[in-house]
């Protein structure tokens, strides 16, 4: 199943394109990546915001550390892969689950 070309972005990974789009809600980021020239089956993981806390002078606030970047996406795509995902299947959604240590998330380290 294709993604929505609104707010999905694309990458060339081993020569394969893919288009994938990352969510965030309130406990979690949805990283959600499918073939970009095929529907096929899509491949879903999980993250952490890796959010820590801060204190101004009138309140305390939270700020995260995690974005979803074309490094982490590629792992994903091999990860995936290697997981067997098949991009360009009608197959189910595959779904890894949370990928925070399983991959090298790279957090930013900017506070």
């Amino acid at each position: 199943m294709a993604l929505p070309k609104k707010g999905s972005r694309k990458i060339i990974v081993d020569g394969c394109q893919y288009s994938w789009i990352a969510s965030g809600n309130d406990d979690l980021i949805d990283l959600i990546i499918c073939s970009a020239n095929v529907p096929g089956q899509r491949l879903l993981a999980r993250f952490d915001y890796h959010s820590f806390h801060f204190i101004t002078e009138n309140s305390t606030q939270l700020k995260q550390k995690l974005s979803i970047t074309p490094f982490i996406v590629k792992q994903v795509i091999h990860y995936g892969i290697n997981a067997g995902w098949t991009p360009e299947s009608r197959a189910s959604e595959l779904q890894l689950g949370f990928l925070d240590n399983k991959i090298d998330i790279k957090l930013n380290s900017e506070t």
